[in-house]
């Protein structure tokens, strides 16, 4: 698949010796001022993982908008990672996602007025656009309604996360104000 902005890529994952594993690729958008959102939805959020990114991930919410969705079914999400993420996004959205069904695969967009880039899966293809491309937008237009469906309230399956939330610990769909969103 070719299209105006450039070509598909794939990097390398999780290979020791690879110059261009999937938390390099991220922590380099992060750090790229043309993005001026970042949109994204992982299954599982632990620390471990969380922790090389969250430097990075606060700086661009202090610069640009955030929304990021947060699956917690099959015990992969720690609650000091969601913890971690409560603090590094401040100004953005944390969601949290519970799917009964199935796991899915991440998917992250940078995105500005007039370019994106989709990385997809744990592999990291990476799928350039150009807003100026009808296909491009499109596209980009399909991958956005797909994460947006994860952020948004929908009782016993989504919620934003916030501090009441993080309080609950091991039942965050417990009976709790909504609309708090501190």
């Amino acid at each position: 698949m070719q299209n105006k902005a450039g070509e598909l890529t794939a990097q390398g994952h999780d290979i020791a010796n690879s110059s261009n594993r999937l938390g390099e690729s991220l922590l380099q958008e992060l750090g790229t001022v043309q993005w001026t959102q970042f949109h994204a939805a992982v299954a599982w959020g632990r620390c471990s993982a969380l922790s090389h990114l969250a430097h990075s991930l606060e700086q661009f919410d202090n610069r640009a908008g955030v929304r990021l969705s947060v699956g917690i079914d099959s015990h992969g999400t720690s609650r000091e990672g969601l913890e971690d993420l409560r603090h590094s996004i401040r100004r953005g959205e944390v969601w949290i996602f519970l799917n009964d069904f199935s796991t899915f695969h991440p998917v992250y967009v940078f995105r500005n007025t007039t370019r994106a880039k989709v990385i997809l899966g744990e592999a990291a293809v990476v799928i350039p656009l150009d807003m100026s491309v009808p296909a491009d937008e499109q596209f980009l237009a399909t991958v956005e309604q797909g994460l947006q469906a994860w952020a948004r309230e929908l009782p016993g399956h989504c919620r934003r996360l916030d501090t009441e939330l993080l309080k609950l610990g091991a039942d965050p769909f417990a009976s709790t104000p909504q609309g708090n969103s501190d």
